[in-house]
């Protein structure tokens, strides 16, 4: 149960909370009317067919413009192997993905490329196949058809427009590893027995006990520099708010949607601001909830314990979610967890179920009561 926020602070004036109400709503318009991605000034937006011209560029600046099949029923993109190795597509440390079709489950290389379709230049990440005669070298999937119309059974055949560079934030949040659904539900439990060892061998403390662990998840598929700096500016964004929402004395509830909406809207924002082609479902990586839940609690040990003791268990929290997301990055790790998840995951289970058992001092606990105690100023 959770320490309510103190009442102490005098509710807004009506004239304040009116000048906030409508300076939320022209951020709001003018978010939706200045950010790229959206309709354009005729209020259109291009469109595309199911075949269409695609400029590719490889990372030493090789280029190809090339036929590709629009399809929306794939999240993300491919290209065909023999055309990767042409473009200089770097194949030796690409990411793995694990990929189920027609052929079974098969584990593929994602490689690096700027693609430009309807005059978009987005960088991406490209499931590398082995294309057979006939059909397309280039697939492109929904994650690089943010803000463009699909027009099923039409052939537009619209030209790529002239060479662009790809955003640079699009092409930092492209540069990660993401683990596929398999390899998450298999590494869920093995990062859950982590933290369960952290605090009950170590009693390391954290904000929330698996908050750590949900973040870490995000992490896996945002980039971890990616993720720690996007939770730096949630964390601010809603320490500025909460004071705002704590005067208004609202319930607990009401505080926690209006959190977890400036989550969503920084999110968005963000997603907007690097163009598409930033990953499948890369805006919903980061737990929102969890999150606006973090600051909250941040807020309250801050207002209890001062923040000192506040901001040393957010770092100590933020700790723990790189810790275990980079087990998560470890090669083996990922590759053991998708060719025996049932195993692993079973695995992780009974270690967690041993690790409760354990009943001495915990580690830190020891370590405190050792410690001399300080030297007081004799007055």
């Amino acid at each position: 149960m959770s320490t309510p926020l103190p009442h102490c602070s005098r509710p807004l004036p009506a004239a304040v909370s009116t000048l906030l109400a409508v300076a939320a709503l022209a951020a709001t318009v003018l978010i939706t009317l200045l950010l790229p991605g959206g309709p354009d000034a005729a209020g259109h937006r291009a469109e595309v067919g199911e075949e269409e011209l695609v400029r590719v560029t490889g990372p030493d600046g090789s280029v190809a413009v090339v036929l590709a099949q629009i399809s929306t029923g794939v999240a993300g993109s491919s290209i065909d192997t023999d055309l990767a190795d042409e473009l200089g597509l770097p194949r030796t440390d690409a990411d793995r993905v694990t990929v189920t079709s027609a052929y079974g489950v098969q584990i593929r290389d994602r490689v690096p490329a700027t693609v430009q379709l309807a005059g978009q230049p987005q960088s991406t990440r490209l499931v590398a196949v082995d294309v057979m005669p006939g059909e397309p070298a280039l697939t492109i999937g929904r994650s690089e058809l943010g803000g463009l119309l699909v027009r099923p059974g039409m052939r537009l055949l619209s030209e790529p427009g002239p060479a662009r560079g790809a955003p640079a934030l699009g092409s930092l949040l492209t540069s990660s590893t993401a683990l596929d659904a398999v390899q998450v539900l298999a590494l869920i439990p093995v990062a859950a027995l982590l933290v369960v060892l952290l605090r009950t061998v170590v009693g390391l403390r954290t904000l929330g006990t698996f908050s750590p662990v949900l973040l870490s998840l995000g992490y896996t598929q945002s980039g971890l520099v990616v993720g720690l700096g996007l939770t730096a500016v949630l964390l601010v964004a809603g320490l500025v708010a909460v004071p705002v929402l704590a005067a208004t004395r609202m319930p607990r509830i009401a505080r926690l949607a209006v959190l977890v909406g400036i989550v969503s809207v920084v999110l968005v924002g963000v997603t907007h601001l690097a163009g598409p082609g930033v990953g499948p479902g890369w805006s919903t990586a980061l737990p929102v909830v969890v999150t606006a839940v973090v600051v909250e609690r941040l807020w309250e040990a801050g207002e209890l314990d001062g923040w000192g003791s506040a901001g040393t268990e957010a770092l100590r929290t933020l700790a723990v979610a790189v810790a275990v997301t980079l087990l998560l990055f470890v090669p083996a790790v990922g590759d053991v967890a998708s060719e025996h998840p049932l195993a692993v995951a079973a695995a992780a289970v009974l270690a967690a179920a041993l690790t409760g058992t354990y009943r001495g001092a915990r580690l830190l606990d020891r370590w405190t009561r050792e410690s001399p105690p300080a030297l007081g100023r004799v007055s």
